[in-house]
């Protein structure tokens, strides 16, 4: 285990993860693909939760109301890539890799949205929220 610790303001963090993002994600799917060619007991999914964050603002009211639309074109050409990117993996692995993305970014592009199961949005969340009394039967 790795643990850093920065006594940087939190935008230097910020730019440190939008640095490293695109190495994190070609490092995970080569270790698992390495893995699952070796008939290594890896799972052969990648969970991914909401990895163009750090093309958004660290100001959490700001990004909780913005969309890839309002990011600057660099920044939006850089999250359509990332994607670009985790689905031209999955479909060159085809050992029966999944990718499983939970993410508030909605590229409008036809193999983007073909891809999306569901969206949890108006009301519509992942985890019900009467989700930990559905089991209580006391």
């Amino acid at each position: 285990m790795v643990t850093l610790e920065s006594r940087r303001p939190s935008n230097l963090i910020a730019v440190q993860r939008l640095n490293y993002c695109p190495f994190q994600l070609s490092t995970s799917f080569k270790e698992r693909l390495r893995f699952s060619h070796r008939n290594r007991p890896i799972p052969r999914f990648l969970f991914l939760d909401q990895p163009s964050q750090v093309y958004f603002p660290p100001e959490r009211e700001i990004a909780a109301n913005m969309t890839v639309n309002d990011l600057k074109e660099d920044d939006r050409s850089a999250v359509k890539r990332m994607f670009q990117y985790v689905f031209e993996a999955v479909e060159a692995a085809s050992l029966g890799f999944q990718v499983i993305l939970t993410e508030h970014a909605d590229i409008d592009e036809e193999w983007y949205q073909s891809a999306v199961v569901e969206r949890w949005r108006s009301g519509l969340k992942l985890v019900p929220a009467d989700w930990p009394s559905l089991g209580n039967t006391q």
